[in-house]
């Protein structure tokens, strides 16, 4: 068996002896997650598996031609015991609180701490926005969130995906679940998907941006724009300015990125920013994670005093359908280390739904985490002219208004 050096490399001085040889190739691999995680000392791995040490991690979005034009809703609402169905208004969908979260990440240095009813999220069912939400992290921490109660608002590309998840996480205990379809390799679905939750919902408290992808090969979108940043950022960035405005009125609220430890070795070049010169699957998917703990780190320090807090995090090395996008002669080994090293969707899930809920993280804001622990960033992640000039760019390609 033959493992790419790029991968080798990854994974430490002291890589884990796998008894693989070496193949001298130049291809990189979506091998950041395994890559970091199982990085400076695999034994720690091994020994810590019970306790979520969690790899970079979008669900897996391939670009594909089965997702119709806009988003589509599915209700599936619940009533409980309460009059007037759910929520603290008794008004049922669209009127109680709002959980949606994004996948992205936060700033590093001392946690932010927001005014605005100190950042605390009330303890009655929120609204839970998830995308990427039909497998991996984003279905586990979606089932999570469905066992505290929570109204969960899933995205996905697929619609039969999208209705056994909605059953997996209506049986899980959700108050209420509702789908809507959207393709993240498309601006256009991004924007139909914004537009139908501010014509659907009054309230928004939480958003995870989840939904990832990786290319072996470069791979453009409809709008001509590199795949994986449009993906991995710039759907997450258009969706996120057009919900912030609900979020802030649904205060407090949360947004929560997933982002990957694969930003550590993240480059940003804004005269090229989609790698038409010397793409590499490695080196696309860690621009597009630097992008995220960017954006994040703007966002937060933008929203700080309006009650919305913005955090990121790496979520484990998981074995999950993000490295099926890995090129053909990389796959055995990510094969052994699945079963060898990576932890489970459900413990990657829950580094997701520890930053959309838990009252340990009031008011903590612009933090990247790992571990749910906070964690300094890359420096060049910490740098605030890159992160505005990051935004001028993402908001010029999105066309936002």
């Amino acid at each position: 068996m033959r493992v790419d050096h790029e991968l080798v490399q990854l994974l430490g001085p002291e890589p884990v002896d796998l008894g693989l040889e070496v193949a001298q190739t130049t291809g990189e691999h979506p091998v950041d997650a395994l890559a970091t995680d199982l990085l400076r000392g695999h034994e720690a791995h091994l020994l810590q598996k019970q306790e979520v040490l969690r790899d970079s991690g979008p669900c897996h979005r391939e670009l594909g031609s089965d997702v119709a034009d806009g988003p589509r809703l599915r209700r599936q609402q619940l009533q409980d015991a309460s009059p007037g169905g759910l929520g603290s208004s008794g008004e049922g969908v669209g009127h109680e609180d709002t959980l949606v979260v994004t996948n992205a990440f936060v700033q590093g240095g001392a946690p932010v701490l927001v005014d605005r009813h100190n950042g605390a999220m009330p303890d009655h069912p929120r609204t839970v926005l998830v995308t990427g939400a039909t497998a991996g992290i984003g279905l586990e921490s979606a089932t999570q969130l469905g066992m505290e109660g929570h109204h969960l608002v899933l995205v996905g590309r697929n619609v039969d995906k999208l209705e056994r998840a909605a059953s997996d996480v209506e049986a899980a205990g959700a108050s209420g679940v509702d789908t809507l379809l959207c393709d993240f390799g498309s601006l256009d679905a991004v924007r139909g998907l914004a537009d139908e939750v501010l014509a659907t919902y009054d309230a928004l408290h939480v958003l995870v941006n989840n939904a990832g992808t990786v290319h072996a090969e470069r791979t453009l979108t409809p709008e001509g724009i590199e795949a994986t940043f449009a993906v991995n950022h710039l759907g997450p960035f258009l969706l996120t300015e057009r919900l912030k405005d609900l979020l802030v009125a649904s205060a407090p609220a949360r947004i929560v990125f997933t982002s990957s430890v694969g930003h550590y070795r993240g480059t940003m070049d804004f005269d090229d920013l989609g790698f038409e010169r010397g793409y590499t699957i490695m080196k696309a998917y860690s621009r597009s994670k630097l992008a995220n703990v960017l954006y994040t780190r703007s966002l937060s320090a933008e929203l700080a005093d309006k009650g919305v807090t913005v955090n990121c995090l790496h979520p484990g090395t998981v074995a999950t359908d993000i490295w099926d996008g890995a090129p053909w002669f990389a796959r055995p080994a990510l094969h052994l280390a699945k079963r060898l090293f990576m932890i489970s969707p459900a413990d990657g899930g829950r580094t997701i739904t520890y930053l959309a809920t838990s009252p340990e993280v009031d008011g903590v804001t612009g933090e990247y985490f790992e571990n749910n622990q906070p964690k300094r960033p890359a420096d060049l992640a910490l740098e605030d002219e890159v992160a505005a000039r990051l935004r001028e760019e993402s908001a010029r390609l999105v066309e936002l208004d």
